[in-house]
């Protein structure tokens, strides 16, 4: 399992490996999802874990 480390950079929100970046977010709350889900990815199907429903909607802005 990869280990994933986020960063705040200005008012990005950089995640990534150890090795390299690999996504700049808007909030950190993004951030946070998109390292569950890539979490979830390597123990799960995909179709599994994207056709779950959301708990809470993003809101555009955050």
């Amino acid at each position: 399992m990869a280990a994933y480390r986020i960063t705040q950079f200005g008012s990005r929100v950089i995640v990534g490996t150890e090795e390299e970046a690999v996504l700049v977010c808007t909030s950190l709350r993004v951030a946070r999802q998109a390292v569950a889900d890539a979490e979830l990815l390597e123990t799960l199907p995909a179709r599994q874990v994207f056709s779950r429903e959301t708990k809470l909607p993003i809101a555009a802005g955050e």
